[in-house]
């Protein structure tokens, strides 16, 4: 499988179906993407405050 086609689902509608859930999904490569800005951004204030 391509890394651009795997993905994460959601749990609950995995386990508990379309009435308690909708089908959401997310691409492990946009995941990659947004957890690295985010520690980009946490790092970066963290070095701003001297810690």
């Amino acid at each position: 499988m391509k890394p651009a086609w795997n993905n994460f689902t959601c749990r609950t509608y995995k386990k508990e179906g379309a009435e308690v859930c909708t089908a959401r999904y997310i691409r492990e490569c946009v995941l990659d993407e947004v957890i690295l800005e985010e520690l980009s951004r946490v790092t970066a204030m963290a070095r701003e405050q001297g810690v």
